[in-house]
């Protein structure tokens, strides 16, 4: 067998084929925290029925086994990771130059796509890119926020605003510039 598994943060990856059987499996995930035994699960049924060798189902088991044993894991790693953060954050306070209101919004990069940012009734800012969001929390220097979307950017990303005239024009993030919609 010809393979490579891995990955970057987000995501996972299975490739594999078997030259003497002509016959080869993808499989492209887009979690990195749990689902290597998901994709360890899907090739070994995959093989199993193709190569006709064994009950797929029991060989993939002891893989969905290990991945709610880790999903739990993930789960509780969150909630601390996710009360560190809070307690850590409690401590700062945002800058903002105007009424929180007018940082809400829809901002758009070509390449990224939307990012939006909404104003949630406890007062805190939501960010979502994607799929992903976060909650921004304080950063040091004024009309910025720091933003974390994965626990893989541990200190997280500095989110700068662009202002003019009293409006939000924009922000800047990952060295990209966003412009509001």
């Amino acid at each position: 067998m010809l393979h490579h598994f891995g990955g970057v943060a987000g995501t996972h990856t299975h490739s594999s084929f078997i030259p003497e059987h002509n016959i080869g499996l993808v499989v492209l995930n887009n979690e990195n925290q749990i689902s290597q035994y998901l994709t360890n699960a899907v090739s070994d049924i995959a093989y199993s029925i193709l190569l006709d060798d064994g009950d797929a189902n029991k060989k993939a088991e002891k893989h969905i086994l290990a991945m709610r044993m880790r999903a739990s894991e993930v789960k509780a790693n969150i909630k601390k990771w996710n009360d560190i953060k809070a307690k850590k954050a409690s401590s700062r306070v945002m800058q903002l130059s105007l009424d929180k209101q007018k940082y809400v919004g829809v901002f758009h990069h070509p390449l990224w796509g939307q990012l939006n940012i909404k104003l949630l009734k406890s007062g805190v800012f939501e960010v979502r890119l994607g799929e992903v969001s976060t909650i921004a929390t304080a950063y040091t220097k004024l009309d910025t926020m720091r933003v974390e979307f994965s626990e893989m950017n541990e200190g997280g990303k500095v989110l700068t605003y662009k202002l003019k005239n009293g409006e939000v024009k924009g922000l800047s993030l990952f060295g990209e510039n966003f412009n509001k919609v």
